[in-house]
């Protein structure tokens, strides 16, 4: 017990000193991980782990650099954990971050698979991928804000992201929105958008 204490006080004496690195490391793992935990759930008969890997380049080459700079940022210049404040954070979070977020993880992914038109799968999505978010990280980021210490913040979100990611995953899966709206129709003729779902 005492050994296992030892590790995690390292681990958190190397995270403070290097906490780029190992938030680099955390969005890496986190979002190929939410990748495969999304297959898993849907019982995906042969893993893709093409597209795991391209998420996990994705969360640490792009979304964790990009976030560690946001949180500095937001750090300076809105310091502190008083309500009125965590609410203004939340709210400038959610519509900066939020909304740059969804563009650069669907372009990113759109430039890995090599697809022609970079921004079809975002015009697709985008906007329920933003509108999910909405719902789901001013929860997560109010907690971060009023208890996560500064230097953790991005590896807190990350941890948060791996529930985000199967639902990023989720959403990225499917086909069109066309072709799931068709698809969940009823035989009644009413439609259902399955992404309202998540």
């Amino acid at each position: 017990m005492q050994s296992a204490r030892n590790l995690l006080g390292r681990l958190n004496v190397a995270f403070k000193r290097h906490s780029f690195i190992g938030s680099c490391i955390v969005y890496t793992g986190l979002y190929g991980g939410g990748d495969l935990a999304r297959q898993t759930i849907q019982q995906v008969p042969q893993k893709d782990y093409a597209t795991s890997a391209r998420m996990s380049v994705v969360g640490g080459g792009v979304m964790a650099p990009v976030f560690y700079v946001w949180y500095k940022f937001l750090d300076r210049y809105m310091a502190g954990t008083a309500m009125k404040l965590i609410v203004k954070k939340v709210i400038v979070d959610q519509a900066i971050a939020g909304s740059l977020s969804v563009v650069l993880f669907y372009i990113s992914m759109s430039i890995l698979e090599q697809k022609k038109d970079k921004f079809q799968e975002l015009q697709e999505k985008g906007v329920q991928t933003y509108l999910t978010g909405c719902v789901y990280w001013p929860i997560v980021q109010t907690v971060n804000f009023r208890y996560a210490p500064p230097y953790a913040r991005t590896a807190f979100v990350a941890s948060a992201a791996f529930v985000w990611c199967i639902i990023l995953s989720y959403i990225k899966s499917l086909k069109s929105t066309k072709s799931v709206t068709g698809a969940v129709s009823g035989s009644s003729g009413a439609k259902l958008n399955v992404v309202d779902a998540c």
